[in-house]
């Protein structure tokens, strides 16, 4: 490689650098200003819940407390039977054959 060939291999690589620079600068400011952004609404949003919402909202559950209980009552209740179902169909899915079986007898007594 001579020297005119080096220097313009000099002059590419720095090009090269320099839009590199260049994007990786950009990608910095962006990400500060987003995060900076993202706090700032964020601030907002929960200062305006508290001026303006809270205290309706805490109103609202107050006043609806029995029936919102009894909606959790019922909605543990269907979980609990959901999830129940669902583990006996997984236990039936694991133990249809033999080597499934085995499996699930393995674990339980290892």
């Amino acid at each position: 490689m001579n020297k005119k060939e080096m220097e313009a291999l000099a002059t590419q690589i720095s090009i090269e650098m320099k839009k590199e620079f260049k994007k990786k600068v950009k990608e910095e400011i962006w990400n500060s200003v987003r995060y900076d952004l993202q706090q700032i609404i964020s601030k907002e949003i929960s200062q305006f819940f508290q001026d303006h919402l809270k205290a309706d909202i805490q109103e609202y559950l107050i006043e609806n407390k029995e029936s919102l209980l009894k909606a959790m009552c019922i909605a543990s209740n269907d979980i609990g039977t959901l999830l129940g179902e669902c583990i006996i169909e997984k236990f039936k899915d694991n133990t249809k054959d033999t080597w499934g079986r085995s499996k699930v007898l393995k674990a339980l007594f290892e």
